[in-house]
Order: C-alpha cells, then sequence, then structure tokens
C-alpha cells in the first residue's frame, strides 16, 4: 500500500474540458432602461466582471491538488522461497532455481497454462534435468556428443544430426534438454511464426544454439513444448488437468518413462507448497497475466491517459467463468477475458473539477481528445 503524489497530475494549460456555454452562469445583462435609470446614461458592465464571472472555470481557479491512490501488490517471494527450499536443492543454487520457478510462472500466464499441478509438474521436471535452471548445458565433451547424436550413431535420423558436427553443435540445452538439429530447427520456426524476439532480435537456435541455455528463451521452449507436444505428441493436458493429475505417466511428455517415479515424488512436493500458497500463487499469475494491460504498471500521467475498454479484452475468456466458490487457483478460470495488444488504443479526456463542480450531465462521459490547438 503506497501513497504518492504524481507531479504530472497537475492542471494542464488547456482546460481538457470545458463548461457548455449555456450552462455557465454569466451575470445577467444590465439593460439600457437599467442603466439610464441608475445613472441617466449608458453604461458598460463594470471593467472585469464577467472575468470574475467566469473565473470559477479559468485554469487559474483551479489550484493543482495532491492526488493519493492505494496500490495493492502481492508479493509471492515466500511461496518461491518454500519452492526451493522444497527442491532438495544446495543454497548456492537457489538464485537460478528461484528465477526459473519465476519465468515459468510467467510463461504460464503468458500461454494459458494455468494449472497450478501443471505447474509443480515444470518445476520438477527441470528439477531433474538442470537443476531448475543451474545446469542449462548437458556434461560432456565434443567426442562424447558425436558418439552418442552425431550422425552416424542411432540418433541420426531422429534428432536429424545429419552433418558432420551436428553432435555436439546441437547437445541438451535449456530446461528440458532440447536436443538434436530438428529440434533446434523447429523451435527456430516456431519462434519466428510467434514473432518471438530476443534483445530486440529473432531467435535463430540453427545458427546459435547456445541460445536454448537463455533463461528466458529455455522458459519459453519449456512451457510451450510441454503445453503442445512438442517433444514426443504428448501434450501436457493428457496427464495433467482439472479431472485429473497422473504425475507418473506426464513424463511420457519429455522422455518415457526415463525417472518417471523421482520427478513424480519432486511434483508432489512443488504441489504441496503450492496448495499452501494457494493466494500468492493466484496473485503472482493474475499480476502476470495483466501485466500488458494498459496503466496496469507504474506509470506516469498525462493529460491523455489511455483508457481501458471493452474493445481491449478479447471475446475469448480465461476459462469457464465461476458457478460457485472454488480454491484460490481456480479463480484463474474466471472468464474476465483476456487484453488484446492488437486493439487501438483510444486517448481520452480527463475532465477537470473542484470541490463543488459538477458535469453538465449524469450521462456525460469522456469523450476522444482533440489535438490541442497551436500556440
Amino acid at each position: 500500500m503506497a501513497a504518492f503524489e504524481d507531479p504530472a497530475h497537475k492542471v494542464a494549460t488547456k482546460p481538457a474540458f470545458e463548461k457548455p456555454a449555456a450552462l455557465v452562469e454569466k451575470p445577467s445583462p444590465v439593460t439600457t432602461s437599467q442603466a439610464v435609470a441608475t445613472s441617466g446614461q449608458n453604461q458598460a458592465a463594470p471593467s472585469g466582471a464577467v472575468e470574475s464571472a467566469l473565473s470559477h472555470y479559468s485554469d487559474t481557479a483551479i489550484t493543482p491538488h495532491k492526488v493519493k491512490t492505494q496500490v495493492i501488490q502481492s508479493n509471492p517471494d515466500a511461496m518461491y522461497e518454500d519452492l526451493v527450499k522444497a527442491s532438495g536443492l544446495t543454497k548456492a543454487e537457489y538464485p537460478a532455481a528461484r528465477r526459473t520457478a519465476k519465468d515459468l510462472l510467467a510463461e504460464n500466464a503468458e500461454h494459458g497454462v494455468n494449472n497450478i499441478n501443471q505447474y509443480a509438474y515444470e518445476l520438477a521436471t527441470t528439477k531433474r534435468e538442470t537443476h531448475m535452471g543451474n545446469w542449462m548445458n548437458e556434461f560432456g565433451k565434443n567426442s562424447y556428443f558425436e558418439k552418442k547424436y552425431g550422425m552416424n550413431s542411432s540418433h541420426r535420423d531422429d534428432l536429424q544430426n545429419t552433418q558432420p558436427g551436428d553432435g555436439a553443435k546441437f547437445h541438451g540445452r535449456g530446461l528440458v534438454q532440447i536436443t538434436g538439429r530438428r529440434n533446434y530447427t523447429d523451435w527456430t520456426e516456431r519462434m519466428e511464426k510467434e514473432n518471438y524476439q530476443h534483445n530486440g532480435e529473432a531467435v535463430d537456435l540453427v545458427n546459435h544454439p547456445e541460445l536454448a541455455a537463455d533463461p528466458g528463451i529455455a522458459a519459453h521452449i519449456a512451457v510451450k513444448g510441454m503445453r503442445d507436444g512438442t517433444f514426443t505428441s504428448r501434450k501436457m493436458g493428457d496427464y495433467i488437468n482439472d479431472s485429473k493429475t497422473d504425475f507418473y505417466n506426464a513424463r511420457r511428455v519429455i522422455n518415457g518413462t526415463d525417472h518417471a517415479q523421482e520427478i513424480a515424488d519432486q511434483a508432489t512436493a512443488f504441489q504441496t507448497v503450492l496448495k499452501n500458497h494457494a493466494g500468492d500463487y493466484t496473485d503472482a499469475m493474475m499480476k502476470a497475466k495483466l501485466a500488458g494491460l494498459p496503466m496496469a504498471g507504474p506509470t506516469e500521467l498525462s493529460g491523455n491517459p489511455t483508457a481501458v475498454t471493452p474493445e481491449l479484452l478479447s471475446a475469448k475468456p480465461l476459462g469457464d467463468g465461476l458457478t460457485t466458490f472454488q480454491s484460490a487457483d481456480k479463480l484463474l478460470h474466471n472468464g474476465i477475458g483476456q487484453f488484446d495488444p492488437s486493439a487501438q488504443l483510444g486517448k481520452y479526456t480527463t475532465v477537470k473539477t473542484r470541490p463543488g463542480d459538477t458535469l453538465p450531465s449524469p450521462e456525460l462521459v469522456p469523450h476522444k481528445a482533440e489535438p490541442a490547438p497551436a500556440e
């Protein structure tokens, strides 16, 4: 909770909204006969009388005032701390593990993976594969990789390592250890279609395979690959969904049933932590989902702030909507709609008022701003 004064929230030189002339209180006109009766000759209104009468609506009469607001901010740090503790990793490995947990949650929010048990299984998979981001490159020398994955190995066809050096070049990297020219080519093409960029540039894993070990890219590949079944054609949702949770067979999404029980046990440990932090999980997910909304984060107000209108929300809901009271994580399925970043952002004026002022009509709503006249 914070209180602050926004220095940008000051009165502009030009009024953003002017009271219609018909509603402005003007001094009663002095008729000729009244003027004659008073002084015997026509008299003009006293100098400054009209300006004084209108000063109530002038810029100079409106004193800039402090604006206070309350900010409700979730703090999931305790949840992430308990997750890394439940991983069984060493304290030296905690920083990378904590980042991995945050990166996976952000990617889940971005790509509609709301199920809390799926998140638990993602974490368990990365624990087994990379110690939750601490080992982003497969261990071994080039000779080992060539023998295991190279063009003369038994994996030549399924990994499409058809050129000399492919085994070493495309060894396992990232949170789920993608391996082989086929996977590196596939993800290059997928991210190109998504217009996914890293440091402002498209991601080319074929010519720059080392990028597969970048934490952000690795989290993106892990979440979307497990969600969409790109690794083995098996999808996470086939085993873990709103009606069942099969941590053991979910291993088939990555690699048959290799280490399936170990990963299932770890996922159960993460599941327990997340259930104990259901509120923190929901807060963190909602915050990540709404991060792209205009004015959702700290910003400087201007005379023409962007308004969030129904046009900015897509018709596709986040979920099926609530009909009964449910656990906190189920709130993520509420049909509130998703922000559509492709929608045109309109600019709307603000109404300047001071205590005692009223709008001409209760139906009046802010209108699209007109360009300010040239000085």
